[in-house]
């Protein structure tokens, strides 16, 4: 693992436990924090990680990641890249559209 993705995972680590703690505090009563799919959505394609260490830190931190939204914004990811490969084939295959 690269330096930058070992500091990302520790500093993750550290995080959702305080943020938790300050969520209970607000709230006066046990919860779980829920990370947004977009966080982890782009914890994952700007900085490369993976969302299985994503799911296995917030889990030992008592929190969860909406997987819904984050799938949803990687098939909406997924879809873009598709699109912009194909239109990019098209414009080397035969010059300008």
């Amino acid at each position: 693992m690269s330096e930058a993705l070992e500091r990302l995972v520790q500093e993750s680590r550290e995080a959702i436990p305080r943020a938790r703690a300050n969520a209970l505090r607000l709230r006066g009563e046990d919860m779980l924090l829920l990370v947004p799919g977009k966080a982890a959505f782009e914890l994952h394609t700007a900085h490369g990680l993976p969302i299985e260490i994503q799911i296995q830190v917030c889990a030992n931190a008592g929190a969860m990641i909406d997987l819904g939204e984050y799938w949803r914004l990687m098939e909406e990811h997924r879809e873009r890249s598709r699109a912009d490969s194909k239109l990019q084939g098209l414009r080397t295959a035969g010059g300008v559209i």
